[in-house]
């Protein structure tokens, strides 16, 4: 559901941030008396399958006329075992640096027989994440950490803090969100923003049926949301983000998407100029390359690969960009920083190009008939203009080539950026999913020679989304931990086994499939059975493992309560089989299968005597299998389980 709480209706088109969650009381009335607590606190049978239940989720947001606002949180959680003191154990405020550091209104454990722990000076610090302490042009992004003394099965933590953000860049604005559940289960949550009522402020739950109460008194506004005895969200396999699952709502008074990318132009603009390190430096990379697209590509791969990429997500600092010229010179930059270096990179070389905002991640999309920032924007990415289209680009990734999207990039709408004409925010488009595009080709010669052991040599290429996560796993270790992590594989999955050989190519270069070779062999594979020996087709020790599909398909169709995510993609699995030519091969006979979601084919062809190829193909169509499509995905699996595992005899 969605309403305007305005004096007009004004119309949307653009924006992007990432949501922050906001909370905390209107009137900080302090803390409640020890008794009225462990009086309403939960017994542990109340809750057998949590480590911890979160008794008070409170939040409350004052906006002030110039859209200054302060933000408190009241949390109190029990815990029950000592997985729950260590997820709690440890109280953590983020805040940016720049804006003060939290006040702590109150913060202390109750024990379960009513004595009150509270931390003294020497529990408190204020730390950079991890992430971000080699980046200190990046680092204004703290956190305030607590450790909770006196915990014990059964205990109280209880905690108040007050922040005052950041001002967002729109000055005049302000946006809140909350979320009403996580992996623990909710007794309470509340949320409140009060706000000037002359303010024209809209406010969605996305969907979720969750009208607030309103109220007004002194010339403001004040909605409120409360709910109680929320069920925790239980992990399951390939299941979407709490984010996605969770109920929340969104408070925004931003006046429109259009609105957005129009003032985010205003901190963009000019942030692309060139000097001439950048000028010279172009003028190398495109030195006798004819074609405008091959200039692209020679730009966009040294972004991708030359300039590191800071994990720091739009809305998390400085949303402006820092100009090409430091990115250049600094040679590190987040997303937006990359971004600008690529256009000012560009438009040395007399190509266009716009920035463009999203929601990253797999199946993570922002509506744009929902109210500005609506789910968020966190990442940016480029459009170049390109044979009278736009080419959509994510130099963050340091790992795909010209030609690939990330599948965090497809498959949704996003704002371009183009400053030409009276609409600067243009809504796009993105690449959809294809499952052509994300491929693993497995070649693999298989001997069994006439004792029974086996030889084998596995030859598999990738490209697309198995390429860049391969590479980008493998580029950590050396190329004697590469090998051993595959021998650790092969021990799993064929006991017994020797890996000889391991090898690969493209790993280093953007431009190039990842391609690894591998051989391994074990004695006595076949079994005897009679005349026979009888067999399965050995381990391709590609990745993913065939093992990782039983696992997403683990829980029964009664207990899938959330939707399943797939990276789409095709694998193919071939086996040349080779064995005595006085033998005869009895196989099983091929399956196909078809669903909306995934395919799955297989083929057993004796080509001459000695040699028999096996064909399996596996596509993932789509990235995302609702809980009603979860039965015929897992009746599919299954039956691809048992053909991959189905014997293949040699009569003797």
């Amino acid at each position: 559901m969605r309403y305007d709480y305005s004096i007009k209706n004004i119309p949307l088109v653009f924006i992007f941030a990432t949501l922050l969650v906001l909370t905390g009381p209107t009137t900080l009335a302090g803390p409640e008396p020890v008794e009225a607590i462990l009086d309403q606190a939960p017994v542990r049978d109340e809750y057998p399958d949590s480590d911890a239940v979160i008794m008070l989720d409170r939040g409350v947001v004052e906006v002030g006329s110039n859209a200054k606002k302060t933000v408190t949180q009241t949390r109190r959680i029990k815990v029950f075992n000592k997985e729950g003191r260590q997820k709690f154990g440890e109280v953590e405020i983020p805040y940016i640096a720049q804006s003060g550091k939290p006040t702590i209104n109150w913060i202390r454990t109750i024990t379960p027989e009513g004595k009150v722990v509270k931390p003294d000076k020497d529990d408190i610090r204020d730390v950079t994440p991890a992430r971000l302490q080699d980046y200190p042009m990046y680092s204004d992004l703290k956190k305030r950490v607590i450790s909770m003394p006196g915990l014990t099965n059964g205990a109280i933590i209880e905690y108040s803090y007050t922040v005052t953000p950041e001002r967002f860049f729109l000055k005049g604005d302000f946006r809140s969100s909350w979320l009403f559940r996580y992996r623990q289960p909710v007794m309470k949550s509340h949320f409140e923003v009060t706000f000037p009522s002359e303010m024209d402020v809209r406010w969605t739950d996305f969907g979720a049926d969750l009208p607030p109460g309103k109220s007004q008194e002194g010339g403001r506004t004040t909605l409120v949301w409360e709910r109680s005895d929320l069920q925790k969200i239980i992990q399951e396999p390939a299941m979407p983000s709490i984010g996605r699952i969770s109920e929340r709502v969104l408070v925004s008074s931003i006046e429109s998407w259009e609105y957005y990318a129009d003032k985010f132009w205003d901190l963009a603009e000019g942030r692309d100029k060139p000097d001439k390190a950048i000028r010279k430096k172009v003028k190398e990379l495109t030195k006798g390359l004819k074609g405008k697209e091959e200039k692209v590509k020679a730009l966009y791969n040294y972004v991708a690969t030359k300039i590191r990429y800071v994990a720091i997500e739009l809305g998390r600092g400085k949303v402006q960009p820092h100009k090409a010229s430091e990115v250049f010179h600094n040679k590190y930059g987040d997303c937006k920083d990359k971004v600008t270096l690529l256009k000012s990179m560009l438009r040395v070389a007399g190509i266009k190009s716009h920035p463009v905002l999203i929601l990253a991640g797999l199946n993570e999309k922002t509506r744009f008939n929902e109210p500005p920032p609506g789910r968020g924007l966190n990442h940016a990415v480029i459009a170049v203009e390109l044979n009278g289209d736009l080419k959509f680009l994510d130099p963050t990734c340091d790992v795909c080539p010209y030609q690939y999207l990330p599948d965090q990039d497809r498959a949704k709408r996003a704002l371009a950026v183009i400053p030409e004409g009276d609409n600067i925010g243009k809504i796009v488009e993105m690449d959809e999913f294809n499952p052509d595009e994300s491929r693993v080709r497995v070649d693999q010669q298989v001997n069994i020679d006439k004792e029974g052991s086996l030889n084998t040599k596995i030859d598999i290429t990738h490209s697309g989304y198995y390429s860049y996560y391969l590479k980008s796993f493998l580029e950590s270790y050396s190329k004697v931990r590469q090998k051993r992590i595959y021998r650790g594989i092969l021990s799993q999955l064929e006991s017994g086994a020797v890996l000889e050989e391991f090898n690969h190519t493209g790993l280093e270069e953007i431009t190039e499939r990842l391609e690894i070779g591998l051989s391994y062999k074990k004695g006595n594979y076949a079994d005897s059975l009679g005349d026979s020996l009888v067999f399965k087709t050995p381990a391709t020790l590609r990745i993913p493992l065939n093992r990782s599909f039983s696992k997403a398909i683990s829980l029964p169709v009664e207990e899938r309560e959330y939707p399943l995510q797939l990276i789409p993609a095709t694998i193919v699995d071939r086996f040349t089989v080779t064995f005595p030519e006085d033998r005869e091969v009895v196989t099983p006979d091929g399956i196909d299968v078809e669903t909306e979601w995934t395919s799955y084919s297989s083929s057993y062809e004796v080509k001459t005597e000695g040699e028999l190829v096996v064909t399996r193909k596996l596509v993932k169509k789509k990235s995302l299998v609702p809980v009603e499509g979860y039965s015929e995905f897992k009746q599919l699996v299954n039956k691809m389980r048992k053909d991959q595992r189905s014997s293949l005899q040699l009569k003797g």
